[in-house]
């Protein structure tokens, strides 16, 4: 966690206050009429660093978990290439009105640079905070193109995987 706010950068104000994701869960689906892939990842890790609106949220590729061992291999070694690019990173800046120590429901978005493959790319991402119980829950559901992160699939595959993948994000932020 720590590297992840060196990454930030120094000189962040006091009174502005960091929330790191905890007990986040990224899911992936692929659907097409021939297959379905579904993948878990439980250790992203993240800031919400409330004063600037900005966030960092970096996901170890090689952490996703599959139903079959074969398509985790496929992933990480054909597609993903994991070992050549260890981390998918999403930063910018959190749009919208929201307050994570008060009780409520927040619409905003997480605009910023998603890189994939080594690939960024712009993105806008609408997102749900709920704040209840003194608990701040985020969540977000958005579509990723292999092809737009250099993510080549081969012929011979390619009716078992999306063209589009759709990908789910929830987490508890937790103030540090």
């Amino acid at each position: 966690m720590l590297a992840l706010v060196l990454v930030w950068g120094v000189g962040v104000l006091k009174a502005q206050d960091r929330f790191f994701l905890q007990k986040s869960q990224i899911t992936f689906e692929s659907e097409t009429p021939v297959e379905t892939i579904k993948a878990v990842n439980a250790s992203s890790q993240g800031v919400v660093i409330t004063g600037k609106n900005k966030f960092l949220i970096r996901v170890p590729i090689q952490a996703f978990k599959f139903k079959r061992r074969l398509q985790q291999t496929h992933f990480n070694e054909n597609y993903l290439e994991s070992n050549k690019y260890p981390n998918a990173v999403f930063r910018g800046q959190l749009d919208g009105n929201y307050d994570l120590t008060k009780e409520g429901t927040y619409q905003v978005k997480a605009k910023g640079k998603l890189d994939i493959h080594g690939v960024k790319k712009d993105r806008t991402v609408p997102a749900t905070i709920t704040v209840k119980n003194g608990l701040a829950n985020l969540k977000a559901q958005f579509i990723v193109k292999p092809a737009d992160h250099g993510i080549k699939i081969p012929k011979v595959v390619a009716g078992k995987i999306a063209n589009e993948i759709k990908v789910n994000i929830q987490s508890e932020l937790k103030k540090k």
